[in-house]
C-alpha cells in the first residue's frame, strides 16, 4: 500500500501559475482536513508498523492540489524509531515533520509525494515536478 501511495505518482493536468486557484489554509474544521487525515493515518500506521498520532502543523489547498505538514508520533508523544519503518534510510532528522503533497483524483485525495523527517519541505523539487502555485508548500 505504501509503495502504491508513494510511488504511484499521478499525472495532473498542466496549468500555469496564472491559472492556478488561490491558495487557502485548511483550518481545523475544514472538510478537506478530515479527508486528508483519513488517508494519511492508515498510510503512516502501516509504514511505521504501529499506531501513530498525526498533529497537523500546516495544511493548504489550491484547486486539486493540497499540502500537509504533519508531526508523526507514537501515542503519548513518543518519537518514531524511523530506522525500524518503511522510511528507514530516508529520514534526515528523526524529530522533524513530514511533508505530504496530495492531488485530487477520482473523487478523493491521493498522495503524490511524501517526505518524512525533513526540517524543510522539498519546495524547489516539488515546484518543478508538479508546477505548484506559490504559497502552497512550506510554513509551520
Amino acid at each position: 500500500m505504501l509503495r502504491r501511495a508513494l510511488f504511484g505518482l499521478l499525472a495532473l493536468p498542466a496549468t500555469t501559475r496564472a491559472q492556478a486557484p488561490k491558495v487557502e489554509e485548511v483550518g481545523p474544521q475544514g472538510t478537506g482536513r478530515r479527508a486528508v487525515l483519513d488517508l494519511l493515518q492508515p498510510l503512516f500506521r502501516n509504514a511505521t508498523y504501529g499506531p501513530v498520532d498525526l498533529r497537523v502543523r500546516a495544511m493548504r489547498q489550491s484547486g486539486d492540489l493540497a499540502y500537509a505538514r504533519v508531526r508523526a508520533r507514537r501515542p503519548g508523544g513518543r518519537v518514531i524509531a524511523w530506522q525500524d519503518t518503511d522510511f528507514r534510510g530516508r529520514v534526515a532528522v528523526p524529530d522533524a515533520d513530514c511533508h505530504v503533497l496530495l492531488g485530487w483524483q477520482d473523487g478523493g485525495w491521493q498522495v503524490l509525494d511524501l517526505v518524512a523527517g525533513a526540517p524543510y519541505p522539498p519546495g524547489p523539487d516539488w515546484q518543478q515536478r508538479f508546477n505548484l502555485p506559490d504559497g502552497l508548500v512550506g510554513g509551520a
